[in-house]
């Protein structure tokens, strides 16, 4: 099974607003509700751009499974916050753990992070 974990780009807005705005996902994750397509479009464009955070999509064999992030990258101190969360077609398949692997692994070795947050619902 191919599995890649890419910088959030455009393309990917489509894919995070479907698994945003599934109740599966939505009764878990703390943002502003209802989310919006257009909305999801702009944030996906822009994110790239700020240097407090590094937000990816997960791939599995070319489609979009999840997505996560490390965000409130504090450099100086090496620490950060960790989101994920995954399309429902994705759920209990154990790519939860391999994604969280890969989000510390570039935490750790990209970023020098010693800590990393995340706070779970």
């Amino acid at each position: 099974m191919s599995i890649k974990m890419v910088r959030i780009k455009l393309e990917h807005a489509q894919s995070r607003w479907d698994a945003l705005s599934h109740s599966e996902v939505a009764k878990w994750i703390f943002i502003d509700l209802p989310v919006c397509l257009e909305k999801t479009k702009e944030w996906c464009e822009s994110v790239g751009s700020r240097s407090h955070r590094y937000d990816f999509c997960f791939e599995v064999e070319g489609v979009p499974a999840g997505f996560g992030g490390l965000v409130n990258v504090d450099a100086k101190s090496g620490v950060a916050e960790l989101y994920i969360f995954l399309h429902p077609d994705f759920f209990s398949k154990g790519l939860g753990t391999v994604f969280l692997k890969q989000l510390f692994s570039y935490g750790a070795f990209e970023l020098n992070l010693r800590k990393i947050f995340l706070f779970v619902t």
